[in-house]
């Protein structure tokens, strides 16, 4: 008796795994659907940079640090001649496409980013730097 008692329970058990996995997936999914708008009413910050779209002007600020953490806007801010660790770079006819969960934002001087939406809230690098969504200021 014990055993079939065990047995239905691990069963059960299985079955609800199987299928609430299925239905949080889903949702998650359609979480992650990236939309150009969400660059419309906010910007994302990581823990370096800021980057902002308004308009067809895309505006990048932070501050490089030299460690072993990278980001792939250290490819796009970063000369050899900067004085300071302090970035601000401004580039023009800027766009944003997205493709399931991912954000391509392009602009002039052959910027080229790729986003990858993690959460609702949190996009992610190809290096895996996070960046956090915050509302645009009024």
């Amino acid at each position: 008796m014990k055993k079939i008692l065990s047995l239905a329970m691990l069963s059960i058990g299985c079955a609800l795994m199987l299928f609430g996995g299925d239905q949080q997936g889903s949702s998650n999914n359609l979480e992650n659907v990236a939309k150009a708008e969400d660059f419309e009413s906010h910007y994302y910050q990581s823990e370096r940079y800021m980057i902002y779209l308004d308009e067809n002007e895309l505006t990048i600020n932070g501050t490089f640090v030299n460690d072993d953490r990278k980001s792939i806007l250290d490819k796009v801010v970063v000369t050899e001649d900067m004085e300071s660790s302090h970035v601000e770079r401004e580039y023009t006819n800027a766009k944003v496409e997205v493709k399931d969960d991912k954000y391509i934002i392009t602009a002039d001087d052959g910027v080229s980013l790729e986003f990858t939406k993690f959460k609702e809230h949190i996009i992610v690098d190809a290096d895996g730097m996070e960046y956090i969504r915050k509302a645009k200021p009024l």
